[in-house]
C-alpha cells in the first residue's frame, strides 16, 4: 500500500511538472546525457582510457553511475526522458517502503506506517524523484544499508555488514554525499555491538565500501594521476562557496560549475 502511494503520488508530481524538471540544473543534467551517450559509444574499456573522449575533468565533476543507469534505459527503452524518470519514480517509492521496515525494526508497527506514509506523500521526495538527477537514485541504497544494520542488531553476520558497506559505496557511484557514510556507520557499529566481533563488523562494511568504490578512484588515477576518490564536485562547490563570500575576487576562484 506504501508503495502503490507513493508510485500515484509521484506519477501526478510528474504529470504536473513535466515541462519544467528539465530546466533544473539543465546543463548537468545535459553533461550526464553526454556521458551517458560516449559510454554507450566507447563501453566499459573506454571508462578506464586515459585518452578517450571520457577523459575530460568535466566527467570528474560526477560520479559516473547515473550516466550508467542512462545508457542502460537507453538501450532497452532507447532515448526517453519519461523512461529515466518512470525508473527514479519507482526506486523512490521503493525507498518510501523502505523507511517502513527500517521503522518497524526499531519501533512498533505504528510508527512505521507514520513514517512511511509521511515519505510517500512528502512533496520534497516526490519532486526530486521527477527530476533528470541522480539525488532520488542515491538514497535507495543507503536506506537498504541501514536496513541491514536495523535487522542486524538482532541477529549480526558479518554478510550483512559487508552488503552494507557495498550499499554505501553503490550510493557513492551515485552521488558523492555518502562517501563518509561508511566510516560514520562503522564507527556507530563499535558503539553499539558487542565486544567481541565489533572490530570484524565495522571493518566488514569499510572492506565492502572500499571495494565498490575502488574502481572509481582507480579509474580517476589512470586518468588524472591524481587521488580523487570518486569525483571533482565536492571541491567545487567549496570554491564556489568561498568565491560567493570574496567580492572582491581576492582569491581569483570561478563562482560557477563552468568557470
Amino acid at each position: 500500500a506504501i508503495f502503490l502511494i507513493a508510485f500515484g503520488v509521484r506519477l501526478f508530481m510528474w504529470q504536473d511538472t513535466r515541462l519544467e524538471v528539465g530546466k533544473v540544473q539543465s546543463v548537468v543534467a545535459d553533461n550526464y546525457k553526454t556521458t551517458a551517450k560516449q559510454l554507450s559509444e566507447v563501453g566499459v574499456s573506454g571508462f578506464f582510457s586515459s585518452a578517450g573522449s571520457l577523459a575530460g575533468l568535466n566527467v570528474l565533476g560526477h560520479p559516473p553511475g547515473y550516466s550508467i543507469i542512462i545508457a542502460s534505459i537507453t538501450r532497452i527503452f532507447g532515448e526517453s526522458r519519461n523512461a529515466v524518470q518512470i525508473f527514479q519514480i519507482t526506486c523512490d517509492a521503493l525507498s518510501a517502503v523502505m523507511i517502513f521496515l527500517i521503522a518497524i525494526e526499531l519501533f512498533p508497527l505504528a510508527v512505521g506506517l507514520i513514517a512511511g506514509m509521511l515519505a510517500a506523500f512528502s512533496p520534497q521526495f516526490a519532486w526530486n524523484s521527477v527530476l533528470l538527477l541522480p539525488d532520488t537514485l542515491a538514497i535507495l541504497p543507503l536506506l537498504l544499508a541501514v536496513y541491514l544494520l536495523a535487522r542486524a542488531i538482532r541477529k549480526p553476520q558479518v554478510i550483512n555488514f559487508l552488503a552494507a558497506g557495498a550499499l554505501v559505496g553503490l550510493s557513492c557511484w551515485l552521488r558523492a554525499n555518502a562517501v563518509f557514510m561508511a566510516p560514520f556507520l562503522a564507527l556507530m557499529v563499535l558503539l553499539v555491538f558487542e565486544k567481541r566481533r565489533r572490530l570484524q563488523f565495522a571493518g566488514a562494511m569499510l572492506l565492502g565500501a572500499l571495494i565498490v568504490i575502488s574502481p572509481m578512484t582507480i579509474r580517476n588515477w589512470i586518468i588524472t594521476r591524481q587521488f580523487i576518490p570518486v569525483s571533482l564536485g565536492a571541491g567545487q562547490t567549496m570554491l564556489e562557496g568561498i568565491a560567493d563570500y570574496d567580492p572582491t575576487r581576492r582569491f581569483g576562484i570561478p563562482e560557477t560549475d563552468m568557470a
